[in-house]
């Protein structure tokens, strides 16, 4: 993992100053500067590498033109810039729970990275409007790749089920997600291999331990369970070794929430490992 500190962030920052002004090999550049400002020139390469600061071209290390919009002056904004991309860059873990607010990840961040954290005064209490902003930025940026990730997910899920329908049933079934993710369900099989009863079946995959793992099935989709003959969940564990729980509209029934008063459900989270005993290798 890349690390970063303050004295990093800055030498880093100097680094690119003088590369851009100046084209050199990476072997010029560790025999010349050994260290920068006392933090090792490995450090302080490998981290404007990861971050897509510098590139190597021709045999020279290329200052990248996302680096040049920051580099006017080392100040508030340039460390927030700079601590941002490490983010999104490298992806840390424990930037998976900046999605759910400072408090909630401040425990995870390492110290010299909070400290970063810290002299781009984005921990002050109350946040200021430009710290609140570039929190709110970021977020986006995680819960978009966040989504993106989940939706990668599922589509591993969803090809397994594909797979599966076809080994039972002998014939291709429908991947209705694809063309649509407001029929209710993602794929469309059928009954058994002699019977061409029409089968949904709704695909809910994780690759998380089956402790964490959380599916969340939507009211749209328990409507369409609702007014189906034939409706099936499959539950994805997507480990080294896929295990997969073929769960019946019965066996899910008493994990679905009912509406009371004027209030109405939209999606319910399930755990699966209430269906622990279902799984099993196909």
């Amino acid at each position: 993992m890349i690390r970063l500190s303050p004295g990093i962030l800055a030498s880093t920052y100097q680094m690119l100053q003088m590369l851009s002004s100046h084209q050199v090999s990476k072997q010029v550049l560790f025999l010349s500067y050994p260290s920068i400002e006392g933090v090792n020139i490995q450090d302080v390469f490998d981290t404007a590498l990861s971050c897509k600061w510098i590139s190597i071209a021709d045999n020279r290390v290329i200052v990248s033109r996302k680096a040049e919009s920051f580099m006017t002056t080392f100040d508030l904004n340039t460390k927030r810039t700079m601590l941002a991309d490490y983010i999104i860059s490298i992806k840390p873990p424990w930037s998976s729970l900046m999605t759910k607010g400072r408090k909630e990840c401040v425990s995870f961040i390492p110290v010299d990275v909070l400290a970063c954290f810290r002299e781009a005064e984005l921990m002050y209490m109350p946040p200021t409007d430009d710290a609140v902003e570039w929190w709110d930025n970021i977020l986006c940026v995680l819960r978009e790749e966040q989504k993106h990730r989940f939706v990668l997910i599922g589509r591993k899920g969803e090809r397994l089920s594909l797979e599966y329908e076809f080994k039972r049933t002998r014939v291709a079934p429908k991947w209705q997600a694809i063309e649509s993710n407001l029929l209710g369900y993602d794929i469309l099989s059928q009954v058994s291999d002699t019977e061409r009863v029409p089968l949904c079946i709704e695909v809910k995959s994780s690759e998380e331990k089956i402790k964490s793992a959380m599916a969340h099935i939507t009211r749209n989709e328990w409507d369409t369970v609702l007014c189906s003959n034939h409706y099936l969940f499959h539950f994805w564990l997507l480990s080294a070794t896929p295990h997969l729980a073929i769960l019946s509209v019965d066996v899910m029934s008493p994990h679905i929430p009912g509406n009371k008063g004027t209030g109405q459900w939209e999606s319910v989270q399930v755990p699966f490992c209430a269906f622990e005993s279902h799984f099993f290798i196909p």
